[in-house]
C-alpha cells in the first residue's frame, strides 16, 4: 500500500468567498461538489465565473482528480480543456507517481475500501467532512498498470451504462405519457 500524499499532489479548491455568483460570459468554468457526486468524467459545467485574481496554481489540468471533502466523499476525474476552477469544497489531486493511474484513483476513491477509509477519516460530529491529512494518509494499493487500467476501464463503463440506461427509462416514461395523453384527448 502508498499513502495518498506519495501519489499526488493534494491541495484545495479556488477559494471563493461566500457562494459563487454564476456569470454567463465568466473566464473560467467552476466544478462544485454537485458536479462530483456521479463519480465519473468531468469534462464540462453550467456555471462561469471570472475570478478578480487567478494565480494559475488554481486552474485544473487534464486529468486532475477532484474529490468532495463533505458529505459523500466522491472522486470525479477532470478532463477538460477550458480554464476551469474546482470550489474550495474539494480537493484536487495531481497524480505525480506514474506507477498509478488517474483513472484507477479515482475508481479506488469510489470503491468500497476507499470509502470505508475516508469514512474511518472523517471529522466527527453532524457536518460530514474530511481534512486534508485525512486525505494525504489514504492507504491505496499499487497493482500493475494492465491491472488499474482493466478495472478503471470496467468502473467507467459500469457508470456509463447506469447513466444510459437511466436516460433510457425517462425517455421510455416519457414515451408512455405521450402515449397516454394521446389516448385521453380521442
Amino acid at each position: 500500500m502508498t499513502q495518498l500524499c506519495d501519489i499526488a499532489e493534494i491541495r484545495a479548491g479556488y477559494p471563493f468567498r461566500g457562494s459563487v455568483p454564476d456569470m454567463p460570459d465568466g473566464l473560467c468554468q467552476v466544478i462544485q461538489p454537485k458536479d462530483v457526486f456521479g463519480g465519473g468524467i468531468i469534462d464540462k459545467v453550467a456555471l462561469h465565473f471570472t475570478p478578480e485574481r487567478l494565480k494559475p496554481d488554481y486552474l485544473l489540468k487534464d486529468k486532475d482528480i477532484l474529490l468532495s471533502s463533505r458529505g459523500e466523499f466522491k472522486a470525479a476525474l477532470y478532463k477538460g480543456k477550458c480554464k476551469t476552477l474546482a470550489s474550495n469544497l474539494l480537493f484536487v489531486l495531481s497524480v505525480r507517481d506514474r506507477s498509478f493511474l488517474p483513472e484507477y484513483i479515482v475508481f479506488y476513491l469510489n470503491s468500497k475500501s476507499g470509502q470505508a477509509q475516508m469514512a474511518a477519516r472523517k471529522n466527527p460530529g453532524a457536518l460530514q467532512a474530511i481534512v486534508r491529512s485525512g486525505i494525504e494518509s489514504l492507504d491505496v494499493p499499487l497493482l500493475p498498470i494492465k491491472r488499474q487500467k482493466l478495472l478503471a476501464e470496467t468502473y467507467f463503463l459500469l457508470l456509463r451504462g447506469k447513466e444510459l440506461s437511466q436516460r433510457l427509462a425517462e425517455e421510455k416514461t416519457k414515451l408512455l405519457e405521450l402515449a397516454l395523453n394521446t389516448e385521453i384527448k380521442k
